[in-house]
C-alpha cells in the first residue's frame, strides 16, 4: 500500500463536482489550458501507527483546483466561476464529510485498504485566488482544498 493509492479514489470525487473538467490520478507536468479546470491531488504531512502489520496513516490530502490562467484581467472576468467551482467543491466535500456512509471512500474490500474522512478534524482551504504558481511565472486562478483522511491497511484487511 502506497498513499499514492487513496487518490484514485478522492480524484473520482472530485471528477463528479460540477465545473470541474480533468481529475485524474496522473501526474501532470504542465497545464494545458484545454484541460481546465483541473484538480490534482497530494498526500500532505501526517502521523503513521503501525502494530503487528496493520498500519494507520492520518493527513491531509491536499486537492488543488486549477481553474484559468491568471494573466493580467482575467481573474474579475472569471471571479464568478471560480467561486461557483470552489462552493461546488465545499459542498461535495462538506456533505460527505457530514454523511454517516459516504464518508467512507473505500472500505478496502478488494483494494486492501480503508479510506475514509476523518471527521474529528476539519477541512481547511485556501480561498480562491489568482496567485497559484505552476511554474516560475506561470500563475493560475484557482484554490486548495485539504481534506483529513485516515488510511488503513494490513492484516485486517487481508
Amino acid at each position: 500500500m502506497q498513499l499514492r493509492e487513496p487518490i484514485k479514489s478522492i480524484q473520482l470525487v472530485n471528477a463528479d463536482i460540477g465545473g470541474v473538467r480533468t481529475a485524474t490520478w496522473n501526474v501532470f507536468t504542465k497545464l494545458d489550458t484545454a484541460a481546465l479546470p483541473l484538480v490534482q491531488t497530494w498526500p500532505g504531512n501526517g502521523t503513521m501507527a503501525s502494530k503487528n502489520n496493520f498500519h494507520d496513516v492520518r493527513l491531509h490530502y491536499h486537492c488543488e483546483f486549477w481553474h484559468s490562467p491568471a494573466t493580467l484581467g482575467t481573474f474579475p472576468r472569471n471571479w464568478e466561476s471560480v467561486v461557483e467551482l470552489f462552493d461546488n467543491a465545499l459542498v461535495a466535500w462538506g456533505e460527505r464529510y457530514d454523511d454517516t456512509e459516504l464518508y467512507v471512500l473505500d472500505y478496502g474490500d478488494t483494494s486492501g485498504y480503508r479510506l475514509e474522512i476523518d471527521r474529528a478534524k476539519e477541512i481547511l482551504f485556501r480561498a480562491p485566488d489568482s496567485n497559484m504558481e505552476w511554474a516560475a511565472q506561470q500563475r493560475y486562478n484557482g484554490f486548495i482544498i485539504s481534506i483529513p483522511f485516515i488510511v488503513r491497511w494490513g492484516t485486517r484487511f487481508a
